[in-house]
């Protein structure tokens, strides 16, 4: 037979288990460039009526309800801004404010990252860390001495005997309606989905666009401190609910025992 505090205080370790899992896995970004923080989000399960209010009474009897535990609801991202870190890398660009930049993985379909950490592929091209081409589809010719990114995205280059920098591109960024909707996935890239809404171009600068930052990289926004406050929390939480089970489970023995 099931216990019904047994059963909650049950539920409780599991949501805690899943605070756990969003705070390891925090601290294990906290490094991790362009990382965002998350957090789980619970909601209570349904409850049960043993008694309905009293009518009759004018409202001052209520009735009885027994509330049945806890079950995640999702996990919320944090896309507030990262510090900026100052690299003086060429390729290193940081945005200062809202957007995403768009990127092409080899199946063609479309992801975007706040990961700024770029680079020139064999052919010439601006990539990600992980090689996956930018969006824009920005080539730098092989006899360029230096590589200027404005805050707006436009791509330059110092070509040899060219006083004047020559346009290769534009860093597009990409914003979102709901970011809560975004698909997280591996490499700090994010898919839209049909909760996130299509995602909507512009040039950085621009129209609530964020700035780009050249020779910057985004941190990880994971506060540190303040996930090990959570981890003690989760500890200690994890803790009364295994006594709570434990106790309730002797409250049920002693009951069989004797109330036969």
């Amino acid at each position: 037979m099931a216990i019904p505090g047994v059963n909650v205080a049950a539920t409780g370790m599991h949501a805690e288990q899943h605070r756990m899992q969003e705070i390891a896995n925090n601290l294990a970004n906290a490094s991790s460039i362009g990382f965002k923080g998350e957090q789980a989000v619970f909601q209570s399960l349904m409850y049960q009526q043993v008694r309905e209010p009293d009518a009759a009474a004018g409202g001052s009897v209520t009735g009885v309800y027994s509330g049945t535990g806890v079950k995640i609801a999702g996990v919320a991202k944090d896309y507030s801004q990262g510090s900026l870190q100052i690299t003086n890398g060429s390729l290193d660009v940081a945005i200062s404010g809202d957007g995403f930049i768009p990127i092409v993985k080899d199946d063609g379909a479309e992801y975007y990252t706040r990961d700024g950490q770029l680079k020139r592929n064999a052919e010439g091209q601006i990539v990600t860390l992980q090689g996956y081409q930018l969006a824009a589809d920005i080539t730098v010719p092989d006899e360029a001495e230096d590589i200027l990114i404005d805050p707006n995205g436009t791509v330059k280059a110092m070509i040899p005997g060219d006083p004047f920098p020559q346009i290769l591109g534009e860093i597009e960024l990409v914003r979102f309606q709901n970011p809560q909707g975004l698909k997280p996935l591996a490499g700090n890239l994010y898919q839209s989905t049909a909760a996130s809404g299509s995602g909507v171009y512009g040039m950085a600068g621009t129209d609530g666009f964020g700035d780009i930052m050249q020779g910057a990289l985004e941190a990880s926004n994971v506060d540190t401190v303040t996930n090990l406050v959570k981890l003690i929390e989760v500890q200690r939480n994890f803790e009364l609910n295994t006594k709570v089970m434990k106790a309730a489970d002797e409250m049920a023995q002693y009951a069989n025992q004797q109330l036969g």
